[in-house]
C-alpha cells in the first residue's frame, strides 16, 4: 500500500510542533544539549506518560525531493521496530529510501526507537491514522517534530520524557566508547544500540 505524503518540515532546518488553534507555536520539542559529564546516577528521567503500545506494520519511505518531497510509504513485512529484536537488521528492499516509517497507536517515540538511528541511521517516520511525526539526530541531540496533524499537551509532555531517556542512554554510550578508545581498545562498530528497556 502506498501512501503519498508531503513533509516539507522534514527538510526544515528547525524542529517545529504542529500549529494549535488559538494559541501560538509551541516550543520545539528537542533533547536537553549534551550535559558536562557527571559522577553519579542521573536523576529526574521520568517514564513518558503516553507511550505506544500497538504496531500494526513498518516498511521504508522513499523521499524524493524533485518531486515536492513526495514520500510513499512501502510496508515490508516481517520488519518490526516496537517490541521488535533488539539488534535491528536493514529491512531488505529494492531501490534507496530516506528514512524508516512505522504506523501504530500514537505517534508519541517509544522504547527503543533510537536504535533506528544509530544502527540503521535513518530517521524514524511514526505515523497513526492521521498524524505523522518524525524522530531525528541533530548534532548529536535527538529531535522530535510533528509533520502532519496536532500533538496533545499531556503527548508533548510524553515526546519531552522520551526525548531525555534516548539522549541520557546516547551519551552513556558517547562516554563508554571515548573511555574505550583512550584505553586502547579496538573502535565500536558505531552500531551499539540505544540502552532502553526492552517493554
Amino acid at each position: 500500500m502506498i501512501l503519498p505524503f508531503l513533509i516539507a518540515a522534514l527538510a526544515a532546518p528547525q524542529p517545529y510542533y504542529a500549529k494549535t488553534r488559538h494559541t501560538p507555536t509551541p516550543p520545539p520539542v528537542a533533547a536537553p544539549a549534551p550535559a558536562p559529564a557527571q559522577s553519579g546516577p542521573v536523576t529526574q528521567l521520568v517514564e513518558p506518560g503516553i507511550s505506544p503500545k500497538v504496531e500494526d506494520g513498518c516498511g521504508v519511505l522513499a523521499v524524493n525531493p524533485k518531486e515536492v518531497l513526495r514520500t510513499d510509504y512501502r510496508d515490508v513485512p516481517g520488519f518490526k521496530v516496537l517490541n521488535g529484536p533488539f539488534a535491528l537488521s536493514m529491512p531488505k528492499v529494492d531501490g534507496p529510501f530516506g528514512a524508516i516509517g512505522c504506523r501504530r497507536d500514537t505517534i508519541v517515540p517509544g522504547p527503543g526507537d533510537g536504535r533506528v538511528l544509530l544502527i540503521l541511521q535513518r530517521p524514524l517516520i511514526l505515523m497513526d491514522a492521521n498524524r505523522m511525526g518524525v524522530l531525528q539526530m541533530q548534532n548529536g541531540n535527538y529531535v522530535y517534530r510533528a509533520l502532519q496533524g496536532e500533538l496533545s499537551q499531556a503527548e508533548r509532555d510524553a515526546v519531552l520524557a522520551r526525548l531525555n531517556i534516548l539522549q541520557v542512554n546516547y551519551q552513556a554510550i558517547v562516554a563508554q566508547q571515548r573511555k574505550a578508545a583512550a584505553a586502547g581498545a579496538p573502535a565500536s562498530s558505531g552500531d551499539a544500540p540505544v540502552a532502553t528497556k526492552k517493554p
